[in-house]
This record gives C-alpha cells, structure tokens and sequence, in this order.
C-alpha cells in the first residue's frame, strides 16, 4: 500500500472529526437511546379514553418506525450505542478480529430478543461475559441462549451472573443451554403445582449447583432439581443434606453411624436400620436420603390445639442434638425441618377427601396457614378452609403456566406492564432492524482501510512537524525559556521563594509615603458629591423631555416656559446672556461665517440683528446699539395699529 500524502491525511482527517462530532452527541449506552419511545408508551393512560389511547400508541409505533427506518442518521446513532457494548463484549471476551462481523451480527440481534422483555445491550454484555469467564472459552452463545438466560432473570429473579453460570454449569454438565431452558421451565411449573416459590427453588439450585454436581444424584440434574424444591419444601439447608449423606458415603463410616442411631430408638431407629441402603441413597440419591429424614422426624414434634403451636419435647431435643452429631448439620436446622415436616402431615390429614393426586395434597398443604384453630388457605381475596377445597378449586389455586415450555417467559412477560410492552416493542424492532442493516457497520467498512493509514503515517507527520519547528524560533523555545528564566532566577525552588519572600512592605511604605489621608479622603466625599449631583441632573434631565421649552438654573432646578410667556429678557452679563454667547458661538476662527442672535419677527419696524466683525457676539458694543434700539421701540411705541388708532403703552408692548 502506498504511503499516504498530506493531503489524504487531512480529509481522512476531516471525516474523523466529523464522525466524533456525532459520538460526542451520543448517549452513554442504550438506555438513553430507548428514552425516545418512552412518548409512545405514555400515551395510555393521558386521557379516559383508554382504547383510544391503545389504538394510537399503537398508531405510533408504526409511525415511529417507518421514520426511524428512513433516517440514517438516526440509525447510525442507534448501532453506534449498540456498537459500543458489543465492542466492549468482544474485548472481554478476547475474541478474534475476524470473529468480529459475526459477532456484532449476533450481538444486536440478542439484544433485539431481549429488548422485548425489557433488557439492554449492557445485559447482553454481562450475560455473555459471564458465560465466558465461567468456562474460559471464547464462545459466542446465540441470541436465543441469551434470551433464556435473560428469562431466568427477569422471569425468578435470579441475578444475571447468577443466572448465566447456572446455565454453564448445566452445559458443562452435558445438558446444553438449550435443554437447560426447558429442565429450568419443568422446575418452575412442578414448584407452583407444589405451592412453592419457584423463584427461591431456582436461586436454591444456582446457589447449591457446584456443590450438589460433586455428588452422584439419579437422573443428574434433574435430580439436582429435586433436592432444590425438596430444600425449599422442607426449609432445610442443601449444605446438612449433602453433609449427611459423606457420614454414610462409605460402608464403615455407615455401619458406625448406623449403630449410634438405633440407640436412639424410635422413628430414628427405624429409619436408619439398614446401613447398606442409607448408604446406597448416600451415593446415589442424595434427594431420597433427605426426604427419608425429613419423614422420620415428622412425628417428633406435637401440635398443642390449645395453642396453635407445635411444641418440641424435652426428649425429642436431646435426640435431635445426638441426631446432629451423628449425621451433620446443627440441631436447629434439623427442628426446623421437623417442624415443617409435621405442619405439612397434619394438613394433608385435613386435605379434602375428594383429592387423591398427591402432589396436588402437598400443594395445598405448602399454602396452607393456621387461623382461628383451622387450616386455610388465601385465594381471591378470601380464606378458604382446607377441608372444603374440592380438586376443582385446587387445580384454579395450583393452576401453571398453559404451555409449561414458556412458563419462565410468561413470568417475565407478567413482571412488565402494558405500557412497558408497548415502549419495548418498538424498541426491539428498532434494534432488529438495526441488526440487519447497520449503517454504522457499513460506514466502519467504508472508513477502515482509510483510517488504517491515517494510522500509519501519523508518526510519519509528527517528526515532520518537529523536524520543521526545529528550524524556526518556536523551535528554540524550551531553550529560550530556560535561560530566561535562569536570569530571572526561578530555575529552582529557591528561586521562586525567595521571589514570594521579598518584602511586600516595602512597596507599600513607598506607595504610602506621601500620601495625605485626609485629603484623599476629602477629594473621595467631593467626587462621591459631584457624582450625586450629576445622577440628581440627570433625573431633571430626563424630566424636561416630557415638556416643550425649559430652563434649568444653577441650583440644578428647572423652570418651564408655559404658552402665555411672550417676552424673554436677558441683562447684560448675566447667565442667560453667557449661555446665549456660549451656544451662539461656531468655534470657526476664520470669520467667514457670522454668527447670529435673532429676535423673531417683530410687530414693529422690521427686525433686529446683531452681527459682530468676526462672527462672535462676545465682542459686540452694546453701547453703540442703544440709541438705535431705544428709537426703534420709541417709535414703535408711539405708533399706530395697523388697522388704524392709537394703542396705549400697555398694549405697544404687549405687541413687541
């Protein structure tokens, strides 16, 4: 391949800042991209019309889509999200460059399966790489395992990690994910017809797997699954159980404790008279042993009717505390048990006739409670006696899933609401189309090879650009600052204290010397004054915009001129004749242009008008003008009107 020239570099470039552009407006991961369809979901419940709210959520899922499916951009930022996680995945999972179209293909295409259930790519990520550090292989699972492993947390809320090394430890163990799926489906169906929580039976199994897969149990790990409700059934801990059968796993060991039991007596006697088959069930179905216990100390507790409570003999516990020596485990396990045990005997004696399944009798004894004397159990919204349960009821009350292989699948989807279907439907169908054609994968393709030689010559244009500023003075600038600082004397550490250290003082005092505080202080109180009075003229300023003709004194007062004011009359020198002198002047020395004061026209002989030489009127002799101006109003006094006779004085001026 040919070395890239600068130019190629700079629109490579060029398309790397825009693309950064974009993921720098990208959301974190995918969480915040499905906070776009949250409006659809929404929509439900905004108004009393409910079904017509339904019908338009749906309307806009539609719509949703089809704008989603024709806008590149948005689905380059929807597979970028996804491309980071399952980028991440790949990492963790040390998986081949090769490898890689076919696992993100994978990837998004498991996120899209469990998008519908509520899950996000960061799911897929932990699912995957959970498997994989389980194992230590670098297996791409498909989309449909991570989905069941999904199912399993959403589903009985077992953890995620929980849930993914369960299903590895049922593959390792040759079951497969697949059939792992249905074996954890069968579970959860015989768990609610036995009225137990299927969720505590699924987290008993993940949390006992690797102990109980070191034992031999009939039928592997569906006997494993026996133990587990057997546990939860019996409120006995797996770890007594499994301790139990290693005391009589071999034939000395089980002969031994065999003859410490019948000196016991009793029901412990009896059960535990055949050492040989304790042993057999020891090794090899560790679940019946467990259950035989459970038998024999059912008897040992009595229900006190008085009471309500069932009451532990002084003689049954010192048994129970040489029971426990003898097989494991702790003697307050091995009471709870026993108590459950007798709970559950009592109830099925009063079970109705009428039911003969035995399963369906443990049921209704597992979900049976004392009140007021007599068992019952709760079932919509009532408390029904256990002796008037017909099977008809009991099969309602212990009713499973309609198709046992998706049970599992029917609790996830039962956790959601219907606006979280609706939200995630169109969430999932986003991401599967995504999967399919990934615009983000195809512009990847289209950059790569581009981007790889950016790559390569990047060392190549960093030297040229060192070589070049070598031999400019931008070059020498580590040089040149060294040296100025070496005269500053900062080089050190020392340097720069003693810099901190000099004397602020000093400059202080000279700035301080002559200084005279109290003048300062009154040149501060004068300019503080000035500035007042400027802000008091200001507001009289902005007053007299709202009147036609004004005057403002030296007080800062200002007088207004009303419509009857005709005569306006100015002494000599005084501030009315210097404001007139000030604004008249043009401030143009060269005389070519006069300056003016004119009176208006006036009703007497003509008009007057003042003209200096030089264009000012500071030089004006006023004295040569009096005689002029007392003859001209004289006259004008003395005068007639013009529509003839003879005006008083008054009058003369009242026209002038």
């Amino acid at each position: 391949m040919a070395a890239p020239t600068e130019d190629d570099i700079k629109k490579l470039q060029k398309q790397i800042d825009e693309l950064n552009v974009e993921i720098e407006k990208m959301s974190k991961n995918m969480s915040d991209l499905n906070k776009e369809s949250e409006g659809v979901s929404k929509n439900i419940g905004d108004s009393k019309h409910l079904l017509e709210d339904a019908v338009l959520s749906v309307r806009n899922i539609a719509s949703s889509f089809r704008e989603f499916a024709t806008d590149s951009k948005a689905q380059y930022k929807y597979a970028e999200g996804l491309a980071l996680e399952s980028k991440k995945t790949a990492v963790q999972l040390g998986l081949s460059v090769g490898r890689s179209k076919e696992f993100t293909k994978t990837f998004n295409r498991a996120t899209a399966e469990i998008n519908k259930f509520g899950g996000e790519a960061d799911d897929v990520r932990e699912i995957m790489t959970s498997i994989s550090n389980k194992s230590g292989r670098a297996r791409i699972i498909s989309p449909e395992e991570v989905k069941n492993i999904f199912l399993l947390s959403k589903g009985l809320n077992v953890s995620i990690q929980s849930g993914a090394e369960l299903m590895e430890k049922m593959d390792l163990m040759g079951v497969g994910v697949q059939n792992a799926s249905q074996f954890l489906n069968k579970l959860t169906v015989d768990s609610q017809k036995l009225g137990l929580n299927a969720s505590l039976v699924a987290k008993t199994l993940a949390n006992n797997f690797d102990k109980m897969s070191s034992y031999s149990f009939k039928g592997g790990v569906k006997g494993m699954m026996e133990m587990s409700k057997l546990a939860v059934k019996m409120r006995m801990e797996v770890s007594d159980m499994l301790s139990m059968a290693d005391k009589f796993y071999n034939p000395e060991a089980a002969i031994d404790a065999a003859a410490q039991l019948q000196l016991l007596g009793g029901d412990i006697a009896e059960a535990f008279g055949d050492p040989f088959e304790t042993m057999y069930l020891a090794r090899n179905k560790p679940q019946e042993l467990a259950e035989k216990v459970g038998k024999m100390t059912e008897n040992m507790l009595q229900f006190n009717e008085e009471t309500g409570e069932y009451e532990l003999p002084p003689e049954a516990k010192q048994q129970f505390d040489a029971l426990a020596k003898t097989i494991g485990g702790s003697a307050e396990n091995l009471i709870s048990m026993a108590r459950q045990a007798a709970k559950i005997k009592d109830i099925k004696m009063n079970v109705s006739g009428n039911i003969t399944d035995e399963d369906m009798r443990e049921g209704l004894a597992s979900m049976a409670k004392m009140k007021d004397g007599k068992w019952v159990v709760d079932f919509d919204g009532k408390e029904i006696g256990i002796d008037e349960i017909g099977v008809d009821l009991a099969e309602k009350m212990l009713a499973a899933p309609k198709n046992e292989e998706e049970a599992i699948m029917d609790m996830a989807k039962n956790s959601m609401t219907t606006n979280d279907i609706l939200k995630q439907i169109l969430v999932a169908m986003k991401t599967g189309y995504v999967a399919e054609t990934n615009v983000y994968e195809l512009t990847e393709d289209i950059l790569r090879p581009g981007l790889d030689s950016l790559m390569e010559g990047t060392e190549k244009q960093v030297q040229k650009t060192i070589d070049y500023l070598q031999t400019t003075p931008y070059g020498k600038l580590r040089e040149a600052m060294l040296e100025q600082a070496q005269l500053l004397g900062i080089t050190t550490g020392e340097g720069i204290q003693k810099v901190f250290d000099a004397d602020f003082t000093e400059g202080l005092k000279e700035a301080l010397k002559d200084l005279d505080l109290k003048t300062t202080l009154e040149d501060i109180v004068k300019v503080l004054k000035d500035l007042g009075e400027e802000q008091r003229r200001g507001l009289v300023l902005e007053e007299t915009k709202k009147s036609e003709d004004f005057m403002i004194r030296s007080d800062g007062k200002k007088t207004n001129f009303t419509s009857e004011d005709d005569i306006i009359g100015a002494k000599k020198g005084g501030p009315l004749d210097k404001l007139m002198d000030k604004n008249l002047s043009s401030g143009n020395n060269s005389g070519t242009i006069p300056s003016k004061i004119e009176f208006g026209t006036l009703d007497i002989s003509g008009r007057i008008e003042l003209v200096s030489p030089n264009g000012s009127t500071s030089n004006i002799d006023m004295e040569s003008l009096k005689p002029m101006i007392q003859k001209t109003v004289i006259s004008h006094l003395n005068g007639t009107f013009r529509n003839g006779g003879v005006p008083s004085s008054k009058e003369s001026t009242d026209v002038m």
